[in-house]
């Protein structure tokens, strides 16, 4: 028997259970039995039998959708990224031409 994980669901009248990591080999009777320990006196009831019959052991399908929208999403993030490092680069390279003091001083006077 493998890892079970349970969850259960309290309400005012009921309780629900939801159990996951079955397999086939875990169908069979169950019952269950409600201990109330606090506070006293002691109370113990059982309830009916549940039968659990598990055909085979299934899992949640893969969606293949998911798996295979990952390479576009890569690559356009890899084009962004390019497309922003060379509008930088022409933006600095402007600016820096920009700056660059292209003036002559003659000095007329004598």
């Amino acid at each position: 028997m493998g890892l079970l994980h349970c969850k259960v669901s309290l309400s005012r009248n009921n309780v629900s259970i939801t159990i996951k990591g079955l397999n086939a080999t875990d169908t069979d009777r169950y019952i269950c039995v409600v201990l109330n320990t606090h506070p006293p006196p002691f109370y113990e009831s059982s309830g009916q039998w549940t039968i659990i019959y598990i055909n085979q052991a299934t899992s949640c399908p893969v969606d293949e959708g998911a798996s295979n929208g990952f390479l576009p999403t890569i690559i356009l993030i890899v084009l962004a990224a390019l497309l922003f490092l060379y509008s930088a680069s022409l933006t600095v390279l402007y600016f820096k031409h920009k700056m660059k003091d292209d003036t002559i001083y003659i000095n007329v006077r004598k």
